[in-house]
């Protein structure tokens, strides 16, 4: 069953997109966050999804970072919490994608660098995060300096 489920935390003006979410609605009642369905009423959990890993992704909206010309990136320095590696994806310009790991160096907070290929640069960017192992992970966060090329295409 193909299902997508959609939340919005309305203070923040942020939307997370549930895949695979077999629910219809949900509440959070007296401290426990429960889901219904056909089936019944089920407390949420837990670090699986049954005896499944939860796989889980974040994508950034693509940006230009307010720079017109064409850049590239040597880097993307990325803080996070996590115990096992994660995968960082760069688009650029909606067609090329590269995909690299982010490695995780100890347990605790830590700030690490992904080296970014000298071969792709475009004005539009994108980043997106995962972690293949079904971790949990906190992203505290993404910085990047763009390197400006001296190519601008004029527009009449």
């Amino acid at each position: 069953m193909n299902c997508i489920a959609f939340a919005i935390n309305i203070k923040g003006r942020q939307l997370s997109q549930f895949k695979n979410f077999t629910f219809n609605s949900m509440v959070k009642f007296n401290g426990s966050y429960l889901g219904a369905n056909n089936f019944g009423i089920f407390e949420l959990t837990g670090d699986l999804d049954d005896t499944a890993k939860i796989l889980a992704e974040l994508e950034l909206v693509m940006t230009d970072m307010g720079i017109k010309n064409p850049k590239r990136l040597r880097y993307v320095y990325v803080g996070f919490e996590t115990d096992q590696d994660l995968l960082l994806t760069v688009t650029v310009n909606e067609s090329t994608v590269r995909t690299y790991t982010i490695k995780a160096n100890k347990t605790a907070q830590q700030r690490t660098r992904v080296p970014i290929g000298r071969d792709i640069y475009g004005r539009y960017w994108s980043f997106r995060i995962s972690n293949p192992s079904g971790q949990r992970f906190a992203l505290d966060s993404i910085d990047v300096l763009p390197i400006i090329r001296n190519e601008f295409n004029v527009s009449i």
